[in-house]
């Protein structure tokens, strides 16, 4: 999703790119403050004294087993993840941008750009499973307001879901087969 809005952002204007540089360095900076025993044990301890007890068990260890994973990964592979993410994210826009012209929608890169951008992220709120339901009732929405079709709109949101699954299963093999390149 960052990766697509950052293209959104750079092919958009310079205010746009200088925003779309700063969220990088503070990914960056979160990415880095995630490998912090300290920062991340306090995290975890004010987690664990909200949650009920039974339940508070469960983080005991668990910031520093959170941040020993991090150090194991070698620093160059978040830019390495976020130009992977990028380039993902690009062809998805760029696939669906290619199946709503064969569906005769008439959306431009951008407005498919912008309308998934927004769907990913709302359904990353754990509402439903894998987001079904929550995505058709999002572009019913937006298409709505753009004119286009209910019907338009649940084809495109299980058409994205498709195309977000298939994608997803052939980078996470990719991944899964250099995963230990990126490893001390």
């Amino acid at each position: 999703v960052v990766g697509g809005w950052g293209l959104t952002m750079l092919a958009l204007g310079p205010r746009l790119t200088v925003l779309f540089v700063l969220v990088a360095i503070l990914l960056l900076a979160i990415a880095w403050l995630c490998t912090r025993t300290d920062v991340v044990a306090r995290l975890f301890n004010r987690i664990a004294r909200s949650m009920p007890q039974r339940f508070a068990g469960m983080l005991a260890g668990g910031g520093e087993q959170f941040t020993n994973y991090f150090k194991k990964v070698k620093p160059g592979s978040y830019v390495v993840a976020m130009v992977y993410t990028i380039l993902a994210y690009t062809i998805i826009f760029f696939q669906l941008f290619d199946i709503s012209r064969h569906m005769g929608m008439g959306l431009s890169y951008w407005q498919i750009c912008a309308f998934v951008s927004i769907v990913t992220i709302v359904t990353l709120v754990p509402i439903s499973i894998a987001g079904v339901g929550t995505r058709d009732l999002l572009y019913i929405l937006i298409f709505n307001k753009i004119g286009l079709s209910e019907a338009a709109a649940v084809s495109f949101a299980m058409v994205h879901f498709v195309m977000s699954v298939l994608s997803s299963m052939v980078i996470g093999m990719v991944a899964w087969q250099w995963r230990s390149k990126y490893y001390k």
